[in-house]
């Protein structure tokens, strides 16, 4: 059956662990699918087009060579083993009405938890060709997600985490309510599917497997559809991650100054920093009082938050801006920041920087729940450390930033907008920061649709 899904299979969903080669299966899989598919238009969609293009076509122009696998943006289409295919990205509110005026024999949907129900619902509803077929990628998301609910516990076929085949015809509930099944495939990936990854560089699945934790750990490694409940940041230990500035090794870049600014909320803002330290050679724990050293056994790099900016607040634009150099100023020390990264809906604030001849600030990357991965991760592997002292704002309100219980039985995976100013801000300067950062500092990667550039 994972060779040759059944002839009557409609809708082909490919879900699981990152780095699973469920995407690389599934582009082969489509692929087949074109070229024995009937006559008629056929469709790829991402969650934008940059995306679809790095995701899909360049890895099958790797696959099958540059002169078979062509594109172009201007047009929306591509060239796929001779066959003419569109290409559109979800996130374009225009791609609802293309989808709508459109009769299609076939389809390929990249991470389709990040697009919205009433999209893929219109995009099925053109499939009317017979022999027609979607073939769709996602990772996990809560167990009340739309597509959880809607799609996968109807499928007929299920091939599961463990390789076992299911093949089941009788209703199902949801929500109270018998269900029929739909002539639906579903194949559920985990890391150790990638047997090549595996075998050539056990390295770095054990670095993935580290750098998840909590629910993330559970969705990209496990395949689980499971709920985020509890502590946003359930790996951060006061007692690992803070540092007494007595005890802060030597800051070699200061990579950025974040600011999540606000005029009806608490602005926050911190400065990052770079710079190596010392490691136990048995137990891997920091050595804070221990003398600087080169050998890669014995020191690695991390991630310092240095200071935290946390101004009265009913402040004018300019009054902030003041103090916001003011602080600049009184931990020049480490070096000026390589980047001010602000709150992207501040224009305002970072207008008024621009002014002041801050011409390094820009909007920071917003996106949140990569975001959230990434402090977790850096938190669950010592990449990332606070300065006692300096921060004691941010400290207290790591513990208290929740998940939103009550979204995650809508089916949307949230935070609740409480203590966040703080983790706002944090969040900013090390996810805005990450293309310097991840050359020093080893950490799975988030879903490639969430690396676009904030707005």
């Amino acid at each position: 059956m994972a060779s040759n899904p059944p002839e009557l299979c409609e809708i082909l969903f490919f879900e699981g662990a990152v780095r699973s080669s469920k995407t690389i299966v599934s582009l082969q899989w489509w692929v087949g699918f074109l070229r024995r598919a009937p006559a008629g238009q056929t469709l790829m969609v991402g969650v934008t087009i940059d995306t679809l293009i790095r995701n899909l076509l360049m890895p099958l122009q790797e696959l099958y060579g540059a002169n078979r696998i062509t594109w172009s943006r201007g047009t929306g289409m591509a060239n796929i083993l001779g066959r003419d295919v569109i290409i559109m990205g979800a996130s374009d509110v225009r791609s609802f009405s293309k989808v709508q005026g459109l009769t299609l024999v076939g389809a390929y949907v990249d991470e389709l938890t990040n697009m919205r129900e009433d999209f893929f619902d219109m995009l099925t509803s053109r499939m009317s060709a017979l022999g027609a077929r979607i073939i769709a990628t996602c990772n996990p998301e809560g167990p009340k997600h739309w597509l959880l609910v809607k799609y996968l516990k109807r499928c007929k076929w299920w091939i599961q985490r463990d390789g076992t085949r299911k093949f089941d015809t009788d209703d199902v509930q949801i929500k109270g309510k018998a269900e029929v099944r739909m002539p639906w495939m579903r194949v559920t990936f985990v890391l150790e599917d990638n047997v090549w990854l595996c075998r050539t560089n056990p390295t770095y699945v054990e670095n993935i497997k580290r750098s998840k934790t909590g629910v993330f750990y559970r969705r990209m490694i496990l395949a689980e559809w499971v709920s985020a409940d509890g502590m946003v940041y359930d790996s951060f230990d006061v007692n690992k991650h803070t540092i007494p500035l007595e005890h802060l090794p030597t800051i070699e870049r200061v990579l950025s100054a974040s600011l999540d600014y606000g005029q009806n909320h608490d602005t926050r803002g911190y400065l990052l920093g770079l710079g190596q330290y010392q490691v136990n050679a048995r137990t891997g724990l920091p050595r804070w009082k221990a003398p600087a050293s080169k050998d890669p056994h014995t020191s690695r790099y991390g991630l310092f938050i240095l200071a935290e900016y946390a101004p009265a607040a009913q402040m004018t634009v300019g009054a902030h801006a003041s103090g916001f150099e003011a602080f600049l100023k009184a931990h020049a020390h480490w070096g000026a920041p390589e980047w001010i990264f602000v709150d992207p809906a501040a224009l305002a604030f970072k207008t008024e920087l621009w002014a002041r001849g801050h011409t390094n600030a820009v909007g920071a990357h917003n996106k949140v729940l990569p975001g959230i991965q990434t402090v977790q991760g850096l938190f669950a592997t010592g990449g990332l450390f606070i300065v006692t002292e300096n921060n004691p704002r941010l400290i207290d309100m790591i513990p208290a930033y929740m998940w939103d219980q009550k979204a995650g039985e809508r089916g949307v995976t949230a935070v609740l907008k409480e203590n966040d100013d703080e983790n706002d801000g944090m969040r900013y300067a090390i996810f805005s920061t990450r293309a310097a950062w991840r050359q020093h500092i080893s950490l799975a990667p988030v879903s490639e649709s969430e690396l676009e550039p904030a707005a």
